[in-house]
């Protein structure tokens, strides 16, 4: 994003926010609550993203004014389609479909791919139609903690450490094809917590802002680590809302965890995976980087 790159991820960020207040309204949800901080996070993570991959990162200007945006990385053998707004009054005029392509370019050649979809019918259609992908439908649970779950028997989850990126890198190769590497060091460096069960497990729980606590990405060898994980987790958020990200069929345990305490479940877009017979488990994505 040259050459200005802060005031570019700005404009992104802003885009992003646009298109997303839009899609809430058309279906009738409440407008984001948008400040400052919310743009510079957004901005921040705009700006992460076009460090690492800059050949995946990809303007869309009209008259001098940013109108898309769209940003893809490519983690090992597994690409990810992490952004793609386009502003409301831009849409439907074909600028998301070219920035679509430009994106595919830096992963048409991955062994596998995946894209957390909106609920935008358009989009949609159009990741369903990149070659080789398939739609998981996915639930978002959010709300105020409840009730803890017991675990019994709970492994013993500890605070994570630098010297824990390590194996989650390792368990993210396992599950997802490709580690998260930088960006996992980025949710890190920008104030989100880590949990660990030693050689079994981690999750990286974002308290940051006003906004929910966005418990993922949480990944883990066996069910019994995710869990105890994720409770964990859910506890440290008391007194808060709670969000867990595109749950799907094949993460049942987190759904038990999700309705056991107090969470609502509603529907959210697909999970749109390339390369993978079922979707990642047990696994909880963060809701943007997957």
């Amino acid at each position: 994003m040259q050459p200005d790159p802060a005031g570019d991820a700005r404009a992104a960020a802003a885009v992003l926010l646009a298109a997303a207040s839009a899609l809430r309204a058309r279906g009738g949800r409440p407008p984001l609550e948008v400040d400052d901080d919310v743009i510079a996070r957004l901005a921040t993570r705009v700006a992460h993203l076009a460090s690492t991959d800059p050949e995946g990162s990809h303007l869309a200007v009209r008259d001098q004014e940013v109108v898309g945006m769209t940003q893809a990385v490519r983690r090992e053998d597994l690409w990810v389609l992490v952004h793609l707004f386009v502003d409301p009054g831009a849409q439907s005029g074909g600028v998301g479909s070219a920035l679509l392509a430009e994106a595919w370019r830096t992963g048409s050649d991955a062994p596998a791919g995946m894209i957390g979809a909106s609920s935008d019918p358009r989009a949609i259609g159009r990741y369903a139609r990149l070659p080789g992908f398939a739609l998981h439908p996915t639930l978002v649970a959010t709300g105020p903690v409840r009730h803890l779950p017991p675990v019994p028997g709970a492994p013993l989850v500890r605070a994570g450490t630098d010297g824990d990126l390590a194996l989650a890198d390792r368990i993210d190769r396992a599950l997802r094809r490709g580690p998260h590497g930088p960006d996992l060091r980025h949710l890190l460096d920008t104030g989100a917590a880590l949990l660990v069960v030693d050689d079994r497990g981690y999750a990286v729980v974002d308290g940051r802002g006003t906004g929910p606590v966005r418990i993922g990405p949480l990944a883990a060898t066996d069910v019994a680590a995710a869990t105890a994980l994720l409770v964990v987790g859910l506890a440290g958020a008391a007194g808060r809302d709670v969000q867990l990200a595109r749950l799907t069929a094949d993460q049942q345990w987190a759904l038990r965890v999700a309705a056991d305490a107090g969470l609502s479940l509603s529907p959210s877009g697909p999970l749109v995976l390339r390369g993978f017979g079922t979707a990642p488990a047990p696994y909880l994505a963060d809701p943007a980087l997957c």
